[in-house]
This record gives C-alpha cells, sequence and structure tokens, in this order.
C-alpha cells in the first residue's frame, strides 16, 4: 500500500512540475509577443526585458533553475550577449527555513542530538540560498570556546532537483526530434553540464574536500590569502562545518588608500595562481563570498569562502591559455588564432576567415586602452565572436569567464572606492613576472618598444589588406555602394518574417492552452498530448522565424 501511495505522490508531484515548467514556456511566448508588440523599446531593450522577466522566473522555480540561470551567465556561446549579462547578476532571493528543521538535517546527518554536538546555535541564519542557509555555532574544546559556521542543505532540495532534472531531460528527448529547433545547442551536454554542477553542490563533503584543497593552495602566510578550515567530525552529505572567518565583506570595504590597493593586488595574484599555476580556480568569487580583515601585524589579508563550484583546467588548456595570453601581448594576430585554433576555441576551417581576424586584431588593439575591463575583456571580446558563429566554448572554460567576469565586478568594486586604483598597472605587476617565468620569454621596456612597432606595423598592414580587398571587389563587379535603402529592405524582411512569427505564436497557442488544460489533473490524456505536440509543432516554426526575421 506504501510503494502504491509513494507512486502516486511522485506521479502527481511530477505532473504538477511538468505543468509549472510548460506554463513557464508558454508565458514566455506571451511576453515575447507583447514585447514585440512593443514599439517604445529598441530590439536590445526588448531582449533585456525579456532577459530579466526570465530571471525572475527562474528565482521562482527554485535552485535548479537558478542554477541553470547561472549557467546561462557562463555560455555566450549559446545564449544572446544580453542574456549573458542579466543572468551574470543572478542571485537567490528566497525565504530561511525554520530552525527546527534546521536541527533535524544536522542531527539525521550526524546521527547526534545537536546539543550534543554544539554548545550553542544561533536561530538567524547568517546567509540563506536556494540549497542551503548558514548558521553560526560554538563549541567547547577543553576550556576554549571556538567559533563556527554550520550550513545545513534545505529540506527536500535533492528530491525536487533530481525531478527537474529529470523533467528536462524528458523535455529535452522530445525536442531532440526536432533537429532544425535544436541544431545550433547542444541540449543533452548542456544538461550534463547541470547534473555534474548539481552533483557536487548537494554533497558538500565535496565542498568539504574542495575546501581543504584551496587551504594548502594558500598556505603561505606570504600569499594573505585565508581559507576556513573543516570540521570533518562535523560534517557529512547535507551539512559542512567550517572555522568562523570574520571579515568585511568586499562590497562594503572601505580601507586606506593602500589597503584597497594592496586588497586589489592580493585578488589579482591569488587568481594568477589559480588559474596559471594550479589549474584549479574558485569558480564563484563573487563579492559576498569574499572578505577582508586585518592581520595582527594590522596587514591586509583577503578570505575566500564557498568552495561549491570549483573549475579545473588540465596542464594542455593551461599552456594554451598561457601562449594565447602571450601571443596577445605581442600583438601577433596570425599565433593568436592558431592557438586560439589548438585550444578548441575557434573553428579551424575560419582560421583564415578576414571577419575572424578582425575581431582578434580589434581585440588586440584593445589591450591597451582598457582600465578596469582588462580581466573581463577576454570574454568578452569572445563573446562577440561567438555570436557570429566563429567562437566555441570547450565545457573545460565554461566556468572561467563565470569567474573572470565576478573578478571583473570585484575590482570595480574597489576602484569605486578609489579611483586612483590603476588596475592595469597592478595587472602588469603582477602578470609579467608570472608570464615570464611561464612562457620563458623577457618581457621588459625594450621587448614592449619592439611590440608597439610591430603593433604599427601590423596595422598598417591590416588597412593595405582590408583597401586591397575592397579593390579586388570593384574590379569583380561585387562591390556595391550603399544606394539602396538598406533598412527599408531589411525592415520588409522582417516584417514578412515577422507576420510568419505572429500567425505560429497564434497556432501555438491554439493548441498549447487547451493541452494544458486537458493535462492538468490527468482531465483527459489522450486527447490532451496530442495538442501538446501539435503545439510543439508550430513552436518550431515561430522560433524559425524568430531566427530568421533577427538575422
Amino acid at each position: 500500500m506504501r510503494s502504491t501511495t509513494s507512486f502516486g505522490v511522485n506521479l502527481f508531484n511530477r505532473t504538477r512540475r511538468v505543468l509549472q515548467i510548460l506554463l513557464l514556456v508558454s508565458r514566455f511566448f506571451q511576453k515575447t509577443a507583447a514585447l514585440r508588440l512593443d514599439s517604445s523599446l529598441n530590439p536590445e531593450a526588448k531582449e533585456r526585458d525579456l532577459a530579466r522577466w526570465a530571471k525572475a522566473e527562474f528565482v521562482k522555480l527554485g535552485p535548479t533553475f537558478i542554477k541553470l540561470g547561472q549557467i546561462i551567465s557562463t555560455r555566450p556561446d549559446l545564449f544572446p550577449r544580453v542574456w549573458v549579462d542579466e543572468f551574470t547578476t543572478l542571485q537567490d532571493r528566497v525565504s530561511p527555513f525554520g530552525f527546527d528543521l534546521v536541527k533535524e538535517v544536522i542531527e539525521d546527518e550526524l546521527g547526534r542530538p545537536a546539543e550534543e554536538l554544539f554548545l550553542t546555535i544561533e536561530e538567524e541564519p547568517l546567509a540563506v540560498a536556494s540549497i542551503g542557509q548558514i548558521h553560526r555555532v560554538t563549541r567547547k574544546i577543553g576550556t576554549e570556546i571556538r567559533q563556527e559556521v554550520i550550513k545545513v542543505q534545505r529540506p527536500g532540495v535533492e528530491e525536487l532537483v533530481n525531478l527537474d532534472l529529470s523533467v528536462l531531460r524528458s523535455i529535452v528527448q522530445h525536442l531532440i526530434f526536432l533537429p532544425r529547433f535544436t541544431k545550433e545547442a547542444d541540449l543533452y551536454g548542456f544538461l550534463d553540464e547541470l547534473v555534474k554542477t548539481f552533483s557536487a553542490e548537494l554533497d558538500y563533503r565535496v565542498e568539504a574536500a574542495n575546501t581543504e584543497e584551496f587551504r594548502k593552495m594558500f598556505e603561505d602566510p606570504a600569499l594573505a590569502v585565508i581559507i576556513p578550515a573543516v570540521d570533518y567530525e562535523r560534517s557529512a552529505r547535507r551539512v559542512l562545518t567550517l572555522e568562523f572567518l570574520p571579515g568585511t565583506k568586499l562590497s562594503k570595504f572601505t580601507g586606506t588608500e593602500e589597503e584597497i590597493k594592496e586588497t586589489a593586488r592580493i585578488l589579482i595574484a591569488a587568481f594568477l595562481k589559480q588559474f596559471a599555476l594550479e589549474g584549479t580556480f574558485h569558480a564563484d568569487p563573487h563579492p559576498g563570498n569574499i572578505a577582508v580583515r586585518k592581520n595582527d601585524s594590522g596587514k591586509v589579508e583577503v578570505i575566500l569562502y564557498d568552495f561549491g563550484m570549483i573549475g579545473r583546467l588540465s596542464p594542455a588548456m593551461r599552456d594554451s591559455i598561457l601562449r594565447i595570453a602571450g601571443a596577445a601581448f605581442k600583438g601577433d594576430t596570425r599565433t593568436l588564432v592558431a592557438e586560439c585554433a589548438g585550444a578548441g576555441l575557434l573553428n579551424p576551417s575560419t582560421m583564415n576567415d578576414p571577419d575572424i581576424l578582425s575581431v582578434f586584431e580589434n581585440f588586440i588593439a584593445k589591450l591597451d586602452k582598457v582600465s578596469a575591463e582588462t580581466i573581463g575583456i577576454l570574454q568578452q571580446q569572445l563573446s562577440k565572436a561567438s555570436e557570429s558563429g566563429g567562437v566555441t566554448f570547450p565545457g573545460e572554460l565554461t566556468l572561467v569567464g563565470r569567474a573572470l567576469l565576478s573578478l571583473e565586478g570585484d575590482l570595480r568594486a574597489l576602484q569605486a572606492v578609489c579611483p586612483d586604483l590603476k588596475l592595469n598597472r597592478v595587472i602588469l605587476t603582477e602578470t609579467m613576472p608570472l608570464a615570464e617565468k611561464l612562457l620563458g620569454e623577457p618581457l621588459d621596456p625594450i621587448e614592449r618598444v619592439k611590440y608597439d612597432a610591430e603593433k604599427l606595423k601590423r596595422t598598417a598592414a591590416s588597412i593595405l589588406r582590408k583597401g586591397t580587398r575592397l579593390f579586388e571587389q570593384i574590379e569583380r563587379g561585387e562591390f556595391k555602394f550603399p544606394v539602396e535603402d538598406a533598412a527599408t529592405a531589411s525592415a520588409i524582411r522582417r516584417l514578412r518574417f515577422g507576420a510568419k512569427s505572429v500567425s505560429a505564436a497564434i497556432i501555438f497557442a491554439a493548441f498549447f492552452i487547451p493541452s494544458i488544460y486537458l493535462l492538468e489533473g490527468g482531465k483527459d490524456l489522450l486527447l490532451g498530448l496530442p495538442l501538446f505536440f501539435t503545439s510543439i509543432f508550430f513552436l518550431e516554426k515561430w522560433y524559425l522565424a524568430e531566427r530568421r526575421m533577427d538575422g
């Protein structure tokens, strides 16, 4: 009887979740149609408004979709730029769960009453997220009272995530039968990435091991980076107890000018060590996961928290990144393109494409002009290139962009407090010795003069090459002066596909809405399912019309 009841409950939960997700899809198309008819916004503003709406809806649907949004922010090769930018700011907005449940999870995981494990547990959480929340605790060691924090997983979150992943996998399996709808996206790969991320974040034992790995990485006091110690005796799959390390969150840090400059230097040096030397890096270094404190000598130290999401780079990829950086610094476009192709960032068939070469030439040209954007410039330029179809992101690098953009935000926050902070100078000071060591090449001022001369030579060559291409087009009769109204032609094309888009959206809604009504509560599955899959066919038609209209 119990197994029958459990099956019924699981079926009900699954059906309800499927309907919630399908209704989200329906509202997405309603929102898209409304924005399409709004003449007061330009196309980019409409796309940004849609992305913001989707971000808010993802938060309502819980941890799986919050994590899905965070992954979207790392994939500029799959999603529009405004979506990537918007989802970069995605944060959990959830209420804490009750203290009785906190104690219940602790006792279930550790097998002892909470009063035996800890001297005190503060009922008010220090932080709350969709997967878990953090409470401050104390315990007695001899005559010493030690302060710690305990991270407790939200009850039922693992079951909800597994249900969501199962539903999403079913949806992907159906979409795979529409190759034109999915030809540009590796949906299975994307879903596998989501599964892999959750398998690590839902098991706090993985985070404990990551934390210990980073403690060893920064055990040298000269690095001035502090990582909390793990209390393994009071940690398990759903609870993680750590040393309490108070500090001022980076977003609220207002020290002296010298302290701010030193904080920036420590951060840059720490992440250079992670990316270039260790190949293991903190993948979510937003300001909430970084704090600043002063040690007993009055010197600034940086505290890093939350190692649930880390990235790893193979030695081969680290070498590729270093060679890419070296080619970019020297302004060697051909070598830069070749190294990107070798690293899997660029399709080898496009290596000699003039448009792709132009993208990388522009990237190199801007290297000397950026300030706080230095850290994020590579991600930004590759994002633009990926929109043209020439650049992809290997799975190994999906978290690199997220980490770099978060780090860029950290440095911007420091620069906002201290405008005299010259980030270029700090980055160059920390990078040059490392580059000399790893690349085996001197980067002294004389080399810099040579680099500038070569850069000027290449710029002139680029202008000459583009001019030659123009004259060749004129000679072959391929060049046309823009005397015809390109804007009118574009508007006509968009109008034609816009009409197809509206028609497909109306037919989609005509089949989709009654199918949801019939499927809800199992009213009529025999009629509801055919209507639903018919609506998916017109969903594909809508998608194709939208892509052609925007193309």
